[in-house]
């Protein structure tokens, strides 16, 4: 399935777009647009709609346009797309086309066995277990749930060969998949195997139980930074929370020695257990944001998230996910150090994600010491340096954000 965007009317008629995998589509003034309309266009705004699109899905949103989108001659604020929809903004009008390929036979997977359809066959996602349930796994006794998130649930589990615990973590595709869709996802999660370090959660394998898909991963009986967070009184110390982010950058810096981008750095993100005096961190899902977003699998991962990641995601990750360098990663380590210090985000977000992506592309992050008066002025020259929409503009690596984090991290 091919989408094409084809402009009909307007001083670009004739130009053509075409998308056969997942992309974000940015149409306005603004000079990152992917379709940049004349700066004295007076119908159109910076950042005025943008469409994501992974085929067959085609999602239009608003980005609060002054004049705003119509679809259909309609205003629409966010609208899933048809073959035959017209765009219109101001004096340009956009046709919309889906280009179909003959679909295989739908062969579903049998669980239990080994079979694999021959062709490029359909996967249904249904599941014999109700989500109260616990998953049957093959080599594995599944203990309890200990966590969901947007990709899928995460279960305790021990490997009943050498009754090693593990957490194992169903995910959940979007939409319905082809084997093909499926093969591919297995074979390019496979390069987390890649990454043995201590701040990293270590990967063990990966598999499919009924027509789902899942990854076996290191056991770390941490919480998420985002509800150990909760259970802190008042802010949290400036040296632990800039500790625990050196740490990850250290997660990071190895990562990226290795081209590998984590692409989704966030609280929830962040495993965290105190031993003792000290505080154990370590970086879970590493590269599985790409795998999954790339993959059909995904669906529609931004405009139909609930605003969780974005709010974490650098301005050029927004724009395009697939291509974006390590210091994509090193703003997201920056929003996760800001959210820590202040129980707040990097900007004053609405709640529509068309509120989130127009204030992280037009407008920089909140000064952290107008959220927390106690941060030193030194300290948040680094964060907003690393915060910079401009990646040029960042650190040169992780590896000096860490350098630079290091004089107010905590000595141990």
């Amino acid at each position: 399935m091919q989408i094409v965007l084809n402009v009909i009317k307007g001083p670009h008629q004739g130009k053509l777009f075409s998308f056969d995998q997942h992309e974000h589509f940015f149409v306005g003034r603004a000079k990152f647009a992917h379709f940049c309309l004349p700066e004295g266009d007076p119908y159109f705004s910076r950042v005025h709609f943008m469409i994501e699109v992974n085929p067959p899905a085609c999602r239009l949103l608003d980005l609060g346009s002054t004049n705003g989108t119509w679809v259909n001659g309609e205003q629409a604020q966010t609208v899933d797309l048809k073959d035959g929809d017209i765009i219109e903004g101001g004096d340009t009008a956009i046709s919309v086309s889906l280009v179909s390929t003959i679909a295989p036979t739908i062969t579903p997977i049998e669980s239990g066995d080994n079979k694999r359809p021959k062709s490029s066959a359909t996967i249904p996602v249904t599941t014999r277990q109700s989500e109260l349930e616990l998953p049957v796994i093959d080599g594995y006794e599944v203990v309890e749930e200990i966590g969901r998130g947007g990709m899928g649930i995460v279960y305790k589990a021990i490997r009943v060969h050498d009754q090693l615990t593990v957490a194992i973590k169903i995910i959940k595709p979007a939409i319905v998949g082809s084997r093909t869709d499926y093969e591919r996802f297995l074979r390019e999660v496979s390069i987390l195997e890649s990454l043995d370090h201590t701040g990293i959660v270590g990967y063990h394998g990966s598999g499919e139980t009924g027509q789902l898909l899942f990854l076996v991963m290191e056991y770390f009986p941490g919480q998420d930074a985002t509800k150990w967070l909760a259970g802190v009184e008042g802010n949290l110390p400036i040296p632990i929370a800039v500790g625990m982010v050196c740490k990850v950058l250290e997660a990071l810096s190895y990562a990226h020695s290795r081209y590998v981008i984590h692409r989704d750095v966030k609280p929830s993100n962040l495993l965290v257990v105190r031993e003792g005096n000290r505080l154990r961190v370590k970086l879970a899902d590493f590269g599985l944001a790409k795998v999954y977003h790339d993959s059909k699998l995904s669906g529609l991962t931004l405009t139909g998230a609930v605003c969780g990641t974005p709010k974490f995601m650098s301005p050029e990750q927004i724009l395009d996910s697939r291509c974006v360098k390590t210091t994509a990663d090193q703003y997201s380590a920056a929003a996760t150090l800001y959210f820590l210090l202040t129980r707040q985000f990097t900007h004053d977000f609405g709640k529509p994600v068309q509120q989130v992506l127009h204030q992280i592309l037009l407008h920089d992050a909140v000064p952290i010491q107008s959220r927390r008066t106690d941060i030193p002025e030194a300290l948040s020259m680094v964060i907003q340096k690393a915060l910079t929409r401009d990646p040029l503009e960042r650190f040169p690596s992780v590896s000096d954000f860490r350098d630079a984090l290091r004089p107010f991290e905590r000595k141990s």
